[in-house]
């Protein structure tokens, strides 16, 4: 049992104390940075505005200190690359698979994702690939650990 205080009572400073059970009570959602949800309400912004036929081959570079852009949709991922100060603070973002647009925990996933693959010394752009080089993905094992949906954690040999 939880005791709350609620603005509705008899005593004198007006509140009373109410009982709960746990599963009675709401827990706040998830925490989702700004960042998340600024990349988020601007890849569904070019969305809801541009024809999909349009955009679906888009790039976008997002800056993984805000979530911000530049507002420019790039041709090819390497453009994107190229028309940043330093490659390394940014992710890029293309549309054609997501094409429905992202959540605010997509987008948290996906900067989150990009920022331990920069820290762990691993180079997801190319400016000097014709493509801008390759794309990286998590595992479907990282992905559940990320997620949630297996409770276990992967051991690691020490």
């Amino acid at each position: 049992m939880v005791r709350c205080r609620s603005r509705f009572d008899n005593d004198a400073l007006g509140r009373m104390d109410i009982e709960l059970r746990e599963s009675e009570m709401r827990f706040a959602p998830e925490f989702i940075p700004d960042y998340a949800k600024r990349m988020s309400d601007i890849v569904n912004g070019y969305l809801a505005f541009i024809k999909p036929w349009e955009i679906r081959t888009k790039w976008i570079a997002f800056r993984l200190s805000d979530g911000g852009s530049d507002g420019t949709l790039y041709d090819t991922k390497r453009d994107a690359i190229r028309h940043q100060s330093d490659e390394f603070l940014c992710a890029y973002f293309c549309y054609l698979n997501c094409m429905g647009g992202v959540t605010p925990r997509e987008a948290m996933k996906f900067m989150d994702y990009t920022r331990a693959a920069y820290n762990a010394g691993m180079r997801l752009p190319d400016p000097d690939d014709v493509n801008g080089g390759p794309d990286h993905f998590m595992s479907v094992a990282q992905h559940d650990v990320w997620t949630g949906r297996n409770a276990r954690k992967l051991i690691l040999p020490q």
